[in-house]
Formats: C-alpha cells, structure tokens, sequence
C-alpha cells in the first residue's frame, strides 16, 4: 500500500473515532462495602477490647528487690558519711539515691525485647501490651519514687551540716554526669512506649512512612537506653568511690542536690501519670 493511502486510512479513522462520544472516567471512589457479611463473633474480633487488670508475682518481687537496694545503698552511704567524711555527702548520696533507678531502668530495657515477641491476640492486642508494659515499669516507678524521698534527706541534711570545705570541680562534674545520663536513659525509655502504644491506637496512630523506620526508632530508644544504664551503673560506683578519697564537696552543693531533687520529682510526677495512663488502656482497651 502507498503512504497516501496509508495516511487518507489513518485520517478517515480519526475522523471516525473523534465523531463517537468522548469516553468517561469515574469520579468517586468505589464503594468500600464488604461483598461478605461477618458474624458477631469476627465482629467483636475488630474492636478494640480490655484484659483483666493484674500485677505479676514476677514484678512485685522484682519492685521490692530493686526499693530495698536503692533505699539500703542510700542509707549505707549516708551513715558513713556523716560519721566519717561529710563532704563526700553530696556527690556519694547522689549516685548512690540514683542507683535504684538505673537499676531497675537497665533491667526493664533488658526484658522488653523478649516481650516484645510474645503473640498476642487483635482484639486485645492493645490492652494486653499496655499490661505488660504497666508491669515492666513498677520497678522503675517505685525506684524513682525512692531516689525523690532519698534526694529530700540529703537535702535536708546538706543544709544542716554545711560549713566552709574545699571544694573541688571534679565532685561536681561527677554527680551532675550521673544525673544528666539517667535522665537521657529514662526520656530515651519513657518513649518507646509511646511507639509502641501508637503503632496499636486506632484513633491516634503513630504516623510514619513504614514499619522499618517504627522498628528503627525502636531499637535505637532500647539501645540507647541499655547503653546509658550500663555506663551510668559503672560511673556511680565510681563517683562514691572518688567522692570518700577526694573528701570535697562539690561547688555549689545545695544548689545541685536542690536541682537533683526538683528533677526525681518530676520524673516521679511524668511516670505516674504514664503509668495511669497504661493502666487505663489496659482496661478499657482504649487510648484516653
């Protein structure tokens, strides 16, 4: 065939296909009605409900180990203290009143993993993390409650007992280092239950491209939380250790122990109402 022909074919067609009626293209989206009804059994399976509220044996326990330490290790260097060298009080009675604290952070983190992985059933998914959590965070919760009453003693006593010593910087950097690291393990802690709490909530989901990054901001909260923990329940040891063979007193000793202890009860004050928070979950199998 010639190209003219070709070409007058392919115009006539044109000609043809233009005069039919312009096609069509939905505007709304398809209905989302499911062509299978579900029974009231696989019904309720889609709703979020509650779980039977209760304390584990395993965490009772564990509080009360991890109260007694803190208060018996405080009390401990307390006395030697006071009977021995008092300006090793300030930096020895902080690191030791943080000691319960990081204790019981390091052994939480340490456990979340393997719960973690447990299987959990959709319905109660939800309620049944917000649990476990509750439980893995009372030793934590009473451990800080602990250092706050401790960190009031001390201040208490460090005004009684003030007087004209040496002061030494290596005193004050060691103490407020314990207390900026616990404070970096517990934010770093106290956030991954937010995560995982939102990956779960269907009213206010946690908001993020794909499973990989929640998993990745999860790991890297859990990690950074062990790690500060390990190096915080090594630099402790250390700074009472220090604090009895230096014998000074930090510069500004109140004005620490009085920071340190505004900062116990705040952190005492955010992890009840955290744990309220779980508790309420837990039950009700809804975010409040």
């Amino acid at each position: 065939m010639k190209p003219a022909y070709l070409l007058l074919l392919i115009f006539v067609c044109a000609i043809i296909g233009c005069a039919q009626e312009p096609p069509s293209f939905p505007t709304n989206a398809p209905s989302q009605t499911s062509q299978y009804s579900l029974g009231k059994g696989e019904q309720q399976a889609r709703e979020s409900r509650g779980v039977a509220f209760a304390t584990s044996r395993e965490t009772r326990s564990r509080t009360i180990v991890v109260a007694a330490i803190g208060a018996c290790a405080f009390l401990l260097v307390l006395v030697i203290a006071l009977f021995s060298a008092r300006d090793a009080l300030v930096p020895a009675g902080i690191a030791a009143a943080l000691f319960a604290p990081d204790l019981a952070m390091a052994i939480s983190v340490r456990q979340m993993p393997e719960m973690l992985m447990q299987t959990r059933e959709p319905a109660t998914a939800l309620a049944s993390l917000s649990l476990d959590l509750w439980n893995l965070t009372q030793p934590l919760l009473y451990a800080i409650d602990v250092a706050a009453v401790c960190l009031i003693i001390l201040t208490v006593v460090t005004i009684l007992t003030r007087g004209d010593t040496p002061e030494s910087t290596l005193m004050t950097v060691l103490p407020l280092l314990g207390l900026v690291a616990v404070g970096i393990a517990f934010a770093s802690y106290a956030s991954v239950s937010r995560i995982l709490i939102g990956i779960l909530d269907p009213v206010h989901p946690f908001h993020a491209t794909s499973i990989a990054e929640v998993a990745r901001a999860t790991a890297i909260r859990i990690t950074t939380a062990y790690a500060v923990s390990l190096f915080t329940t090594l630099l402790i040891p250390v700074t009472v250790v220090v604090a009895f063979v230096v014998r000074q007193k930090p510069r500004a000793a109140i004005a620490i122990v009085l920071v340190a202890m505004v900062v116990a009860g705040a952190a005492s004050f955010f992890e009840h109402t955290r744990c309220s928070l779980l508790a309420t979950t837990a039950t009700t199998g809804r975010v409040p």
